[in-house]
Order: C-alpha cells, then structure tokens, then sequence
C-alpha cells in the first residue's frame, strides 16, 4: 500500500517533487491507520489515512511492525524491509 507520493495532482497542499517531509507519526482509530508528516521547518503537515484490513485476530500485542511488501499485502510478513517499528521486539 502506497502511503504517499511526493506530488499529487489529487489534493491540495504543499507536495511537490521537492517535499522534505519527516517525523512522522502514526495512530490506528476505527480501523484507519492515520499517519502525520511535517516538512522539515514544520511550516506545513500532510496527512496519510491507511485503511487496514486485519487477516489475523491478535491480542494483546507487544509490538507494531509496518513492512514493505508485495502489493495486495501477506498475511505473514518475512520482515525483510521493516519501515517503522514500536514497542518490543
């Protein structure tokens, strides 16, 4: 899942070919994964909203584990390119 490009004709907003855009931020909420960035001088935000489909029931989790993977997703990850990690592994 494509969680931005660097330029979209879609939205509005600062994107453009040159966006410095970093600390992001992450938080799931009714099944939606929202994810904040700020540029870098923290004169503009842009917002990601991710849908999540969850193919394992998990209680209980220790960690969260955001994967590059192959398009349409794995139900298990090798975790071969970790992106983003919390907790403890």
């Amino acid at each position: 899942f494509l969680v931005r490009t660097s330029i979209s004709d879609q939205t509005p907003g600062v994107s453009a070919l040159n966006a410095d855009f970093s600390y992001p931020y992450a938080v799931e909420h009714d099944g939606k994964l929202y994810i904040g960035y700020t540029h870098k001088s923290h004169m503009a935000n842009e917002l990601a909203i991710v849908p999540i489909r969850s193919a394992l029931a998990v209680n209980d989790p220790k960690a969260f584990v955001i994967t590059l993977e192959q398009p349409g997703g794995v139900v298990v990850s090798k975790q071969e390119t970790v992106v983003a990690l919390a907790g403890t592994l």
